[in-house]
């Protein structure tokens, strides 16, 4: 059985990080963690995967890259378990509940909560502040839809300001609730209503279908285990990725360039 913690950010490469410079192990990045699922799914010693979760973690598109690799895996007949004390502590925990929803299970820590309360978006205006400073900010818009100055130069959001947030905000609204409602087999009205009425403490989120059990991390290891069969062990996704066989100096190359960070003018840091 494989362990995966999904309660933090996972890296989109490697470098940086004081571990890495000290030549320490470092978390698995992103495509390491997809190609590790891939390689798990074929593996006939691999029976599934039992991954904590939380409110935070990883981003939505990072979120989506991982329910992908997660439906291929099961795909070859693997179970996944997903865990989380808690999705959002007293706060939101939207986007780690719909990376949940790609597993067979969702187990929820009694106490726990589940933060279910869709998207919010918020971006700073300084104008009024400048303006008791005395400040008068001098710049200009390149078009109606290009907002990076809006933060200095409005107090409110323009007609298009708030058109294009909240176009944004639907977007990622329905393929959040398209997403759980598939993980969860629930009607994406069903699920828009669920999340109307959120957030749950962990027994409302079970009787309403979105968790399937209340249970400590070491009771569902056990569950794992028994499914797994007589003798199972758990294998931690960092020990497999490091004893996964390298491929032959023949196999096809392909080349991948990570472009991680803001878009901006001047130097990479990285070169």
């Amino acid at each position: 059985i494989l362990t995966l913690d999904l309660r933090e950010e996972v890296p989109e490469m490697h470098g940086g990080e004081p571990l890495g410079a000290l030549g320490l192990p470092q978390s698995p990045t992103l495509i390491e963690v997809t190609m590790a699922l891939e390689a798990a799914g074929r593996d006939s010693r691999v029976k599934g995967l039992l991954a904590r979760l939380d409110g935070e973690g990883p981003g939505l598109a990072q979120a989506q890259e991982l329910r992908s690799a997660l439906a291929a895996f099961r795909d070859r007949g693997k179970f996944a378990y997903a865990h989380a004390d808690s999705f959002g502590e007293f706060g939101p925990g939207t986007v780690g509940y719909y990376l949940a929803t790609a597993f067979d299970e969702i187990h929820l820590q009694p106490l726990g909560g589940l933060g279910l309360t869709g998207i919010l978006i918020e971006t700073p205006l300084l104008r009024g502040l400048l303006d008791n400073l005395g400040i008068d900010p001098a710049g200009g818009k390149r078009g109606a839809y290009k907002h990076g100055a809006d933060i200095f130069t409005d107090s409110t959001l323009s007609p298009e300001h708030r058109e294009s947030l909240e176009s944004l905000a639907d977007s990622l609204d329905a393929q959040i609730k398209s997403g759980i409602a598939e993980g969860r087999g629930m009607a994406v009205a069903d699920v828009a209503r669920l999340v109307d009425r959120g957030p749950y403490v962990a027994e409302e989120g079970q009787m309403a279908g979105l968790v399937d059990g209340l249970s400590y991390w070491r009771e569902v290891t056990e569950q794992a285990r028994d499914r797994a069969g007589a003798g199972s062990q758990l294998v931690s996704l960092e020990d497999y990725i490091g004893a996964i066989e390298a491929p032959p100096d023949d196999a096809p190359v392909v080349g991948l360039v990570r472009g991680v960070g803001q878009i901006q003018r001047g130097n990479s840091d990285h070169g």
